[in-house]
């Protein structure tokens, strides 16, 4: 009898621990919704340092999850959005080794999709045609995906300039930003058009830089979000008004945004309170920003 229950024991424990990580990853599903709202909460927030302070616990938190449940591409592209978004709006400027970390981890996280996608790694390996056509295959439900990649990797890139094997990434980044807007312009605030925007006007032209497409982008994505998406009239400023040397532009933009008082969805709370802080840094910057006249 003790031997039979001997035997019967690791049946019984292998049982409890295939119910407890059942159990973990039911959890984990669950928070789809949750995440979600707490994402409106966090951008809603009007005071940069809660925020700021707040966010790495909860990107723990979600790794945590993820592991709990890593196929769950809902889980895995919010952990990209979190990620990247957090270094972009409240890290890079302060610490941008810690936000080459947090792009990298989303790179990662939409790698985990992107790899499981017929074709992709080795389309990715070919010429940038190939690619271009392999994309052509993604619908509106892949436009989050095929965001945070190239937002991630183009992310990176603007802070590891001397990564050359990045670097390369660039051209199949901005293949995949186009594909975004071929698919739907208007997803995440124009983030899109925001992104090639700071990028055609932030790098060279031998690395794909121009300053009148970076403009256009600019303006569609003013359009999109009805001038209120204050962040971006910043980053028009400090890429755009720059790189084609336009100081009066420069200041009219800043002050536009440090003036701003209302908008109206307060999903634009937090962003377009950096804004203002970002706006007052860049004014004090005209000097280092401008050749004399």
């Amino acid at each position: 009898m003790k031997r039979a229950l001997f035997f019967l024991f690791p049946v019984v424990l292998a049982g409890i621990v295939g119910a407890a990580c059942n159990m973990k990853k039911m959890i984990a599903n669950n928070m789809v919704g949750t995440l979600e709202d707490i994402s409106a909460s966090f951008n809603a927030e009007k005071s940069v340092r809660h925020a700021r302070e707040a966010v790495p616990a909860m990107l723990k938190q979600l790794d945590g999850f993820i592991l709990s449940s890593p196929n769950n591409r809902i889980l895995i592209l919010k952990g990209a959005e979190m990620n990247c978004g957090f270094a972009f709006l409240l890290i890079e400027e302060e610490d941008p080794e810690w936000a080459s970390i947090l792009y990298k981890k989303g790179i990662d996280y939409t790698g985990v999709i992107l790899k499981k996608r017929e074709g992709y790694e080795k389309a990715r390996k070919g010429p940038l045609d190939g690619f271009e056509s392999h994309l052509m295959d993604y619908t509106k439900e892949d436009v989050p995906l095929l965001l945070w990649a190239g937002a991630c990797i183009g992310s990176y890139v603007n802070l590891n300039r001397d990564d050359i094997e990045a670097v390369a990434e660039i051209p199949y980044a901005i293949a995949m930003i186009k594909r975004v807007i071929d698919l739907d312009e208007r997803y995440y605030n124009g983030a899109a058009h925001t992104f090639l925007g700071v990028l055609y006007g932030s790098f060279s032209k031998a690395l794909g830089g121009n300053p009148e497409l970076s403009r256009e982008h600019f303006e569609k994505m003013f359009g999109i979000t009805n001038n209120q998406f204050l962040l971006g009239k910043v980053l028009y400023a400090a890429t755009y008004a720059v790189i084609t040397q336009n100081k009066g532009l420069f200041v009219e933009t800043l002050n536009g945004v440090i003036t701003a008082e209302k908008w109206e969805k307060e999903e634009y709370n937090l962003v377009n309170a950096v804004a203002k802080i970002r706006a007052e840094k860049l004014l004090g910057m005209q000097d280092e920003k401008f050749l004399d006249e």
